[in-house]
C-alpha cells in the first residue's frame, strides 16, 4: 500500500499504526473466539439436554396417564366380571334353595 504525498517517516508511522490496529483486532478475536465457541457448544448441549428432559417428562406423564387409565379400565372390567359371576352363583343358590323348599313344601302339603 502506498501513501501518496507522504514522506518516508509518515509512511512508516502510518504502517505501524495500521499494524498495531490489526494486532489489537487479532488479540480481541483470539480472546473472544474461544468464548464464543464454548458458549455456542454449551448452549447447544444445554438446549439438547433440556429438550431431552422435557421429552422424557412428557413421555413419562403420558405413560403414567395411559397406564392409570388402562389399570382403571381393567380393574373395572375385572370387578364387573366378579360381580356378575358372584351374582349368578348367588342367584343359582337362591333358586336351588327356594325350589327345594317349595318342592319340600309341596310334598309335605300333598
Amino acid at each position: 500500500m502506498e501513501l501518496y504525498g507522504a514522506g518516508e517517516k509518515e509512511r512508516k508511522y502510518m504502517r505501524s499504526m495500521i499494524a498495531n490496529e490489526v494486532n489489537e483486532i487479532q488479540k480481541i478475536w483470539n480472546q473472544r473466539f474461544p468464548t464464543l465457541v464454548v458458549g455456542a457448544v454449551v448452549g447447544l448441549v444445554v438446549a439438547l439436554v433440556v429438550d431431552a428432559m422435557a421429552v422424557l417428562v412428557v413421555v413419562l406423564v403420558v405413560d403414567a396417564v395411559v397406564g392409570l387409565v388402562v389399570a382403571l379400565v381393567v380393574d373395572a372390567m375385572v370387578v364387573l366380571v366378579v360381580v356378575l359371576v358372584v351374582d349368578a352363583m348367588v342367584g343359582l343358590v337362591v333358586v336351588v334353595v327356594v325350589e327345594t323348599v317349595v318342592g319340600l313344601t309341596d310334598v309335605l302339603v300333598i
